[in-house]
């Protein structure tokens, strides 16, 4: 809830103050103005965008809108929309670009499942995930983003 968030960002954001290290945190659409407001120290991303700026593509969050709230950063890739959205290496691709052409850096979440650790197969997974979320883009463009490795297991 944005009570929740402004609560979070009072108790949060003064403890991320760091010459070392960045710190952040993804918030939900709903949120991310409270974030954004609060946030001193903190990166505050997005968790997730559409590559369209408009269309018929009801409940999405367009890059232009976040662009509005201010956010700097923007989730991509996440397990949770490759398993329950259908997202692809094909349509992460497409949100990092068109993230990186709105100047919002991306956050590029790759991992494998347990089953493909188990079967040895995390390599082949991630480098896949890599080369299709990937596809296309400037060495530039690449070294702006942010690569999360997370494992589903």
């Amino acid at each position: 809830t944005m009570k929740e968030t402004k609560e979070f960002m009072e108790a949060v954001d003064a403890a991320a103050a760091s010459e070392n290290a960045v710190f952040g945190i993804g918030a939900p659409y709903t949120a991310l103005s409270a974030a954004v407001a609060g946030a001193k120290n903190l990166v505050i991303a997005a968790e997730n965008c559409h590559w369209e700026d408009s269309g018929a593509f009801t409940g999405e969050i367009s890059v232009p809108m976040l662009q509005e709230v201010g956010v700097t950063h923007c989730i991509i890739g996440h397990s949770e929309r490759r398993e329950m959205f259908n997202d692809t290496d094909e349509t992460v691709n497409k949100k990092a670009k068109r993230l990186i052409d709105a100047g919002i850096t991306p956050i590029l979440c790759i991992g494998e499942t347990e089953a493909q650790y188990d079967a040895g197969d995390s390599e082949k997974v991630i480098r896949d995930q890599l080369t299709g979320s990937l596809a296309d883009m400037c060495p530039k463009c690449v070294g702006n983003m942010v690569i999360a490795y997370e494992p589903i297991w």
